[in-house]
């Protein structure tokens, strides 16, 4: 999967030499919670990653729902998800990560709707949210998103509108 120009480092590589020390902090209890649980919830602590611009757990075995905390990372561009267990609803915050370009949220358990803040994703290129239990009716917001190049929704339970 390509997300465009931007440098795609591995998790244990993400702290640059000019990261603070909470970076620091959060990567280490990010690094101590996945040694000894990989298969747990992610880290509310990834949210101080203050320079995180790409966050890319695919293919793993987290669940339990996404951290708000997440939703402060105001640098991030690309954040996949996909392929995980994680539940519950897409949070309402991930609205505010105004920098985000490629959001891969699929092939999860996600259900509810997907929240109205969407719109407010204007740099977004890449929205994948197939294969989870979304329903309700796609939000008009999504009109807002005037970079939005690719739109996948597949496999879920949208209805349309009246």
């Amino acid at each position: 999967m390509s997300y465009g120009h931007e440098s795609h480092a591995c998790i244990t590589s993400l702290i640059q030499t000019h990261a603070k020390e909470n970076d620091q902090s959060a990567l280490i209890a990010f690094k101590s919670l996945i040694t000894s649980d990989p298969y747990g919830t992610v880290s509310p602590n990834l949210g101080n990653l203050s320079f995180l611009v790409i966050l890319d757990l695919k293919n793993n075995s987290f669940g339990g729902q996404l951290p708000t905390e997440l939703c402060s990372l105001c640098r991030l561009k690309v954040l996949d998800f996909s392929y995980n267990e994680f539940v519950g609803g897409i949070p309402n915050a991930l609205g505010d990560l105004s920098q985000l370009q490629y959001l891969y949220l699929g092939a999860n358990n996600f259900s509810g709707f997907l929240p109205q803040s969407i719109g407010n994703l204007r740099r977004l290129k890449v929205l994948k949210i197939g294969n989870n239990k979304l329903s309700r009716l796609i939000p008009q917001t999504i009109s807002n998103m005037s970079s939005l190049e690719y739109l996948g929704l597949p496999f879920n339970y949208f209805s349309g509108g009246k």
